[in-house]
């Protein structure tokens, strides 16, 4: 025998070897089990295949009779920077096309104060009231007293923890709508009721004795915030308007698109000469005629009346003394003036009130004070106003009235709050984006959701052809030449293939209002199963079926706005048994997972006892070499002393 591998001298057989060529024996059952293990691999592979195959077939169908999808409706708009729509509700919006035109956006409020200094100091009281419910909210700020606009669930108690009644004795009642309480803190009315400020003042002296002062303290009040705010206006030029008085100095302010003879009507040179040409901007002219001055033309108009700290220009000395001008203006450095200035001159008044004489002046402050409303529509209101000498007035021509948005549909006059309009179209929501009186305007386009039912008979046809195919190469019999389907024989998967099949037979049936019971084939749609199992669409035939009209069975029918109005087609009820955790492909799975873990407990067990083996028969070898090399010595040694014996 040959030298074994052990280490060591002695050695006589090759124990490496021998073991080695016993253990390929005792291998086998492990082979044998670890094949199984495969072939089972195999199958759960298949079988996943199957089931995604199978799943998305399922899903496709299902999603064929998604009543959200069928009943669903979409806009378009013609214009998007005009008219944007929405579909607000599917089962109210009819298919058409609604014309909408003449678009009025909506307003929001804007109350103008002229015309002041960046900071100018005020006195008095500001005063805001007869706010409309529209500014509603539940923010009460202390000393100001609230007019009820809705109860909600807010209980007595919540109310009173936040109002007493008008002088201040306890709430014994929930309020009612409508009525006046008064705030008994800062704090925040709980529990869903609402309420408006029925009169804010704000007095004038102190921090909020100047311009800037009002806006901060106006903007501070948390039952304003977001609702009516205060801003600062810098105009950039003097105020100006379109009305003229009979007699009176005014400034052009702008010329506008006033032709000569409009400027004629109502104006002359100063001194009283007729105008002979258009006046420019900076120009003074005279009152000729009261009315109102046509074309966009623009004035300022002087005024006798002027208040301390204001800066005003001279339009004209009439015959005002020197002791009076000296008394009511300073020149702009503050120095006294020393004569009776001329027109154009500047001068910074020292006083409040008329000046004597009949002297005129144009304001040259070019800041308004103004309060805007967030909130747009006709009811969105409110009052402002500042007492005698607070300087406060309100001029109507800088400000601008709310008024609701308005647009035809259809012809039809509709009026909005806001520039959305929510019941002008039956189911759609519509926002105007800009004015527009053109005669195209925009139309909206509601259309069904035909286009989307045909994309998915689409992916459900092509999801079948991937099931039918997948079908036939994972159940493929074996030949002499070719390899059989891993899930070939199974009787499970041949009965799946059946009832998809019958499935597909039996078609859809409406279960809608309109068609309902009526029972259609899928190739009435244009869907034809081939040979090899693909199942393709003749798109001709799909648009007649699904946007046309379909004869053939006894009367004329509108599949497609049948099946819009719901239907159920077997193939999901058949797929829905095979289908989910409780389905017989899952359970299939699951059997095999099972088999798979019990053969590999199984290889594992065999893989421990071959272990088991080697090792006792590399101990038992190891044992007969060490005996033999043994005998091998004292045979060697006997040798050797028979030798010595023999010489």
């Amino acid at each position: 025998m040959s030298t074994s591998a052990l280490a060591g001298s002695g050695s006589v057989i090759d124990v490496y070897a021998i073991v080695n060529q016993l253990m390929t024996i005792e291998q086998r059952p492990v082979a044998a089990a670890k094949k199984r293990v495969s072939s089972v691999d195999v199958s759960i592979s298949a079988m996943s295949r199957l089931k995604g195959l199978v799943d998305k077939v399922g899903s496709s169908a299902k999603a064929l009779e998604d009543q959200i999808m069928l009943s669903g409706r979409s806009v378009s708009s013609s214009d998007s920077a005009l008219l944007r729509a929405t579909v607000s509700n599917s089962a109210s919006a009819s298919p058409g096309t609604f014309a909408v035109k003449n678009t009025v956006l909506a307003k929001s409020q804007r109350t103008a104060f002229p015309s002041f200094a960046s900071n100018a100091p005020l006195s008095g009281t500001f005063t805001l009231q007869n706010v409309s419910n529209d500014f509603a909210g539940q923010s009460v700020v202390a000393g100001t007293s609230y007019r009820v606009v809705t109860l909600g669930s807010s209980t007595l108690a919540q109310w009173q923890a936040s109002f007493t009644q008008v002088g201040g004795a306890e709430l014994t009642a929930i309020p009612g709508v409508g009525d006046t309480i008064e705030a008994r803190g800062a704090s925040t009315l709980t529990g869903g009721g609402s309420i408006v400020p029925s009169v804010v003042t704000i007095a004038l002296t102190g921090a909020t004795g100047t311009l800037e002062g009002l806006r901060d303290a106006f903007n501070s009040r948390a039952d304003l915030s977001g609702k009516i705010s205060a801003s600062i206006v810098n105009t950039g030029q003097d105020v100006d308007t379109v009305s003229v008085a009979a007699t009176g100095r005014y400034r052009v302010a702008s010329a506008g698109n006033s032709t000569l003879a409009q400027w004629q009507q109502y104006f002359t040179q100063v001194g009283g000469g007729a105008l002979i040409s258009i006046p420019q901007v900076g120009d003074t002219v005279e009152a000729a005629a009261p009315g109102t001055l046509q074309g966009g033309g623009t004035v300022s108009a002087a005024t006798s009346t002027v208040a301390s700290g204001k800066t005003y220009q001279v339009a004209d000395p009439g015959s005002t003394t020197l002791a009076v001008w000296q008394a009511s203006f300073t020149q702009v450095d503050g120095a006294e003036l020393s004569a009776i200035p001329n027109v154009g001159d500047v001068l910074v008044a020292k006083t409040s009130g008329s000046i004597t004489g009949s002297a005129s002046f144009f304001p040259q402050d070019k800041y308004i004070f103004a309060l805007s409303a967030a909130k747009t529509g006709s009811t969105a209101t409110f009052t402002a106003v500042g007492t005698a000498g607070s300087g406060l007035v309100v001029n109507p021509l800088l400000g601008q009235a709310s008024a609701n948005a308005t647009a035809e549909v259809n012809g039809l006059a509709v009026a909005s709050k806001s520039n959305s309009f929510t019941e002008a179209i039956p189911g759609v929501s519509f926002d105007i984006l800009k004015a527009d009186v053109s005669v195209a305007g925009a139309t909206a386009s509601i259309t069904d959701n035909r286009a989307t039912l045909k994309d998915r008979l689409k992916s459900f046809a092509a999801d079948l052809t991937a099931l039918n195919q997948g079908l036939s190469t994972l159940t493929k019999p074996g030949s002499k030449d070719e390899q059989a389907g891993p899930l070939a024989g199974n009787s499970g998967i041949t009965g799946l293939r059946l009832a998809i099949s019958s499935a597909y037979s039996s078609g859809f049936t409406i279960t809608g209002a309109s068609g309902a019971g009526n029972a259609y084939r899928w190739a009435d749609l244009g869907l034809e199963v081939n040979r090899d199992g693909s199942v393709t669409i003749r798109q001709s035939d799909l648009d007649k079926a699904i946007d046309g009209i379909t004869m053939g069975y006894g009367a004329a029918r509108e599949i497609g706005r049948e099946m819009l109005g719901g239907f159920t087609s077997t193939v999901r009820t058949a797929l829905d048994s095979f289908r989910g955790a409780a389905g017989t492909i899952q359970g299939s799975l699951g059997v095999l997972q099972t088999n798979r873990s019990r053969l590999s407990t199984n290889v594992s067990e065999l893989e421990s006892k071959v272990e088991r083996t080697r090792k006792s028969l590399f101990a038992k070898y190891a044992a007969l070499d060490a005996k033999l090399a043994g005998l091998s010595q004292v045979s060697a040694n006997v040798r050797s002393s028979l030798g010595r014996l023999s010489g």
